[in-house]
This record gives C-alpha cells, structure tokens and sequence, in this order.
C-alpha cells in the first residue's frame, strides 16, 4: 500500500474492479479468515491484485459446495447493492446486515442486535 493525497491506497490493484472483487474484499475484512487483520487483508489483496483470489485462496471449494455462493459473500452482495440504493436515493447512514459492526465505530455506523 502507498500513501496518496487522499489516504492509502492499493498499488496493485487496478481500476478495473468489478462487484466480483467488491462482494470478496467485503466478504473478507467482515470474516477476517485466520485472524488476519484489516491491514494484513487489503496488503493480501494488493499482493496479488485480487480479493477474489484471497477469498478463493482462503476459501478453496469442496465437493459438497455446488454452485452454491458462500453465505458470506451473498451476504456482502445484498449490502453492497442496498448501500448503492441508500446512495442513489441520499439516505444515510448506509444500511447495514447485522453482522456487519465496526469495531470502536459510533453507534449509528453499527447494526443493532
């Protein structure tokens, strides 16, 4: 990560994300696999250009899965679009699942319940 004007950025990471990359970048600061800290994620995901490839990396396939989205990445998938709706409509705050808290964020940034 480098420091730009407007705050760090990821170098290796292109400008070319899609909701594929959104919904796994989501999916994995939220679930933080292993342990791994917000930091060590998004330097994750710069190393290899790809949060889809972390997620992936993270969360191999087995036979049993299908073609079955992980409940993780449905669920980021419904809070991004509902985000862009709020967006769209200039509703704040940005409405959240229940799983999703900041840890230390104002209670208007964190789900209840």
């Amino acid at each position: 990560m480098t420091a730009s004007r407007d705050g760090p950025t990821l170098t290796h990471v292109g400008t070319a994300w899609n909701d594929a990359e959104r919904v796994a970048l989501v999916a994995l600061l939220r679930s933080r696999p292993h342990g791994l800290t917000w930091p060590q994620i998004t330097a994750e995901v710069d190393r290899r250009a790809s949060a889809s490839a972390l997620w992936d990396e993270l969360h191999p396939p087995t036979l049993l899965d299908g073609d079955a989205e992980a409940p993780e990445l449905a669920e980021a998938r419904a809070d991004i679009e509902a985000w862009r709706t709020a967006s769209r409509l200039g509703s704040t705050p940005l409405p959240m699942s229940p799983r999703w808290r900041l840890a230390g964020a104002p209670s208007q940034y964190s789900a209840p319940g």
